[in-house]
């Protein structure tokens, strides 16, 4: 009801604030400044922000300082306000440009520190880092700038740790020469720091790290021994030293406890839940994140938190429970837009596009991950980017999109090479696709080969005549399965998958026992994991290749169970096909080929749909 002036053009306003006498100014922004104490006198920590830049502009130093502490507390609500955070940064840059000299060292790497969280709470991790860096410099701390300098750096303090170690070990007594406020100040800002360089730089996430745990060990803040020892621990286990990991976790969670501080007691639960994940300890996994999801919650860290749920809905997804997936990635996805923190929220995507590949429809699936990619290359966070276009890819191929799968995996591959992610885990879901890509191209290379001849029929004279596309797409299969088992081998929640794409391989290659083998060890190894989709995954295929229909059967049952309905009209289909070859009435046939194509169409698997709608117009004719 209130009238409001606006103007038309942002020159307008330039000009006309511009014409104003500077001591005129000021006093309009003092009176602004209280204009909007005394409307908003019941609420005044949603325009802290605004306040500050205001009292900066009128040049009250004592209200602007006052409102500026107060708005670097609402980090995490500027987050959602790009205005309010744009502010914030207007008037702590005039602050310290009028009246830092008049500030303490600590006090000027809290207001740096601040600013820095917002950015990184909103995704803009390079800006982050900057006043992260910026804030250290304040108490004296220069990070490194080149990578020569991070591993120098990183050597001094992994070397000051260990010496540390050995003299309490031989019980003298340690040194803590840092002030509690300054330890924790320079904490939180390593905290967050290695959280952004786990997306952008592993080797500085280890220095990151390690200089959190110094300034623990240096100081009584005992809060910042326990996630520094937590984060290095972290960083071992991404170089796979995971008896190293183990330790570090292990001193960690008991310096944690001893702290009461939910975040550390979050933060030990996580990472030592991420090492059992990495070893195929499902159990401890589950128990550790599902307290450190409690934790980081009510510390109400949503950016941890949205970090640990992510990789529990991975566990969520293999054990087959697809409605609980769909409604912790839901979850993540509302908080993280809600939160205006858009790592949560293209986690969130990714992992809800798991769900989505084996419940359909296979179209959503790629509606999701193109909104998923596009806040991971907004941030940027690379890891995800390459995650989410090789679950594309996985999509594209049920879809029987072959092409479009082809281009997905390839940019899926530069990422990870460019930003040089060399870990299991970041590539394990790319080279898991990359092999599933191979594979259907090796089986279509076949149907257009000579005589449209079946693995089980090909003899010596037929494989001799196979074409250069078949014999190349071959090759490069094999490479993909062994890559992508070499991987799994690392990260036992992929390794059904990589065992039965092995088998795969191993029978399209006329080795039908290594094939059996193989599959197998996939349908024992998801069996010991409690991966049922997965076994049925593999009895599926292994159905289909060797003409078991008791295997498919099997697996349409674990596939209904669970709502795996993508899953279900592939094996629909291929049970059908089985039954075309086999001495059924062509009554059944025909029924067996209506079942799998409402199937497809229901899922929206395109290319499967189209096949068998040819098969089964053949059979009529």
């Amino acid at each position: 009801p209130e009238v409001e002036y606006i103007f038309k053009h942002a020159l307008v306003q330039e000009a006309a604030y511009g014409s104003i006498l500077v001591e005129r100014r000021r006093g309009i922004h003092r009176r602004v400044a209280e204009a909007i104490e005394a409307l908003f006198a019941d609420r005044l920590d949603e325009v802290t922000s605004l306040l500050a830049y205001h009292y900066t502009c009128a040049e009250d130093w004592e209200k602007a300082q006052e409102y500026l502490f107060k708005a670097g507390d609402q980090a995490g609500r500027m987050a959602a306000d790009s205005e309010a955070l744009d502010h914030f940064r207007q008037a702590e840059a005039a602050y310290i440009k009028a009246f830092g000299d008049k500030l303490s060292p600590l006090q000027r790497t809290t207001l740096a520190r601040k600013i820095g969280a917002a950015l990184y709470a909103t995704g803009h991790y390079e800006q982050a880092l900057e006043q992260f860096r910026r804030a250290l410099s304040y108490v004296g701390l220069r990070y490194p700038t080149t990578k020569g300098g991070v591993r120098r750096a990183t050597l001094k303090y992994l070397a000051a740790h260990f010496l540390r170690s050995l003299r309490r070990h031989i019980g003298l007594p340690a040194a803590r020469d840092l002030d509690t406020a300054t330890a924790k100040e320079i904490s939180a800002i390593c905290y967050l720091m290695s959280w952004t360089d786990y997306f952008l730089d592993r080797e500085r996430m280890l220095l990151d790290s390690l200089l959190e745990l110094h300034v623990g060990e240096r100081s009584d803040y005992a809060v910042a021994e326990a996630r520094g020892l937590c984060s290095v621990g972290f960083g071992f286990m991404t170089l796979n030293a995971h008896r190293i990991a183990r330790k570090f976790h292990i001193r960690s969670g008991l310096i944690a406890q001893s702290t009461n501080n939910l975040s550390a007691i979050a933060f030990a639960n996580h990472c030592e839940g991420f090492l059992d994940f990495y070893e195929g300890r499902w159990d401890d996994f589950e128990s550790r994140f599902a307290r450190a999801a409690a934790g980081f919650k009510e510390a109400g860290d949503i950016h941890s938190w949205g970090g640990g749920v992510v990789v529990h809905s991975f566990i969520a997804y293999f054990r087959g429970d697809l409605a609980r997936t769909a409604a912790m990635t839901n979850e993540l996805i509302r908080a993280g837009e809600g939160a205006a923190d858009p790592q949560v929220a293209a986690w969130g995507y990714q992992n809800l596009a798991y769900a989505l590949t084996a419940t359909g429809p296979l179209d959503e699936v790629v509606a999701i991950l193109g909104k998923g990619q596009a806040l991971a290359r907004k941030i940027p966070s690379w890891q995800n980017l390459a995650f989410q276009l090789a679950l594309l890819a996985k999509g594209l191929v049920l879809q029987g999109r072959l092409v479009e799968a082809g281009v997905a995996i390839d940019e899926s591959a530069d990422v990870l090479q460019r930003e040089k992610l060399v870990s299991s885990f970041d590539r394990v879901e790319m080279l898991t696709a990359r092999a599933t890509l191979c594979l259907a191209l090796v089986d279509q290379a076949r149907a257009a080969g000579p005589g449209g001849a079946t693995p089980a029929a090909m003899t010596v004279a037929t494989t001799a005549a196979m074409t250069a596309a078949t014999a190349a797409a071959l090759l490069a299969a094999r490479k993909a399965c062994d890559d992508a088992l070499s991987a799994a081998r690392q990260m036992p929640a992929w390794l059904p998958e990589a065992l039965r794409l092995q088998g795969t391989l191993g029978w399209l290659c006329g080795k039908t026992e290594a094939a059996q083998q193989h599959w197998r060890e996939s349908v024992a190894v998801a069996a010991r994991s409690g991966f049922p989709i997965e076994r049925a995954r593999a009895l599926a295929e292994m159905g289909r290749r060797s003409g078991d229909r008791a295997a498919i059967l099997q697996a349409i049952a674990v596939f209904q169970s669970h709502g795996a309905k993508v899953f279900e009209a592939h094996a629909l289909h291929h049970l059908a096909q089985l039954m075309a070859t086999a001495a059924a009435d062509a009554a059944s046939q025909v029924q067996a080929y209506d079942s799998a194509i409402a199937a497809l169409q229901a899922v929206h698997a395109r290319g499967e749909h189209e096949l068998a709608c040819a098969a089964r117009n053949h059979l009529l004719q």
